[in-house]
């Protein structure tokens, strides 16, 4: 049998699948998202199992709450380039950042490589979690006593 291979459109609407299921939605499709030989470079895990164990991971330090955004996603053939989001409350030992109890958000920069609609290869760069409005960012900055804010003055520690 003969495989066509997908265009840039087609495997970026495969990324897309992925991230709907790091947010919550069923790995129903996954197999056909992901090739065996996929390694996840965060969990080092295989295929499906390597994006399962991602989602573990998240949920692991943002809780069921998590929720993952994609933000946008532009493709060129093999390649998928995307910017996307986690927002939650951070609960456990992320990337070596102590849990604050706080809403967070981190920005992350994802490259897919696809062949014959199925990732075969990804890098992502990813941010540290940081609190997600001005009065949060101020509380954990208190808290980590960098700096006090009372009363709009910045005293610092």
């Amino acid at each position: 049998m003969v495989m066509k291979a997908a265009n840039g459109e087609e495997n970026a609407i495969s990324v897309a699948r992925i991230f709907e299921f790091l947010d919550g939605g069923s790995g129903e499709a996954l197999p056909d998202l992901i090739a065996p030989r996929y390694i996840e470079p965060e969990t080092r895990r295989r295929g499906v199992e390597g994006i399962t164990s991602l989602r573990e991971v998240l949920l692991e330090a943002f809780g069921p709450e998590l929720r993952v955004h994609l933000q946008a996603a532009v493709a060129e053939e093999d390649q998928v380039a995307v910017r996307w989001t986690v927002r939650r409350r951070h609960r456990a030992p992320f990337k070596g950042v102590a849990p604050s109890e706080l809403p967070v958000e981190l920005s992350a920069l994802s490259m897919f490589r696809l062949v014959e609609g199925r990732v075969v290869d990804s890098w992502t760069e990813m941010g540290a979690p940081r609190p997600r409005n001005v009065e949060q960012r101020e509380q954990t900055a208190f808290l980590q006593g960098r700096l006090v804010v009372h009363a709009g003055s910045h005293y610092c520690s």
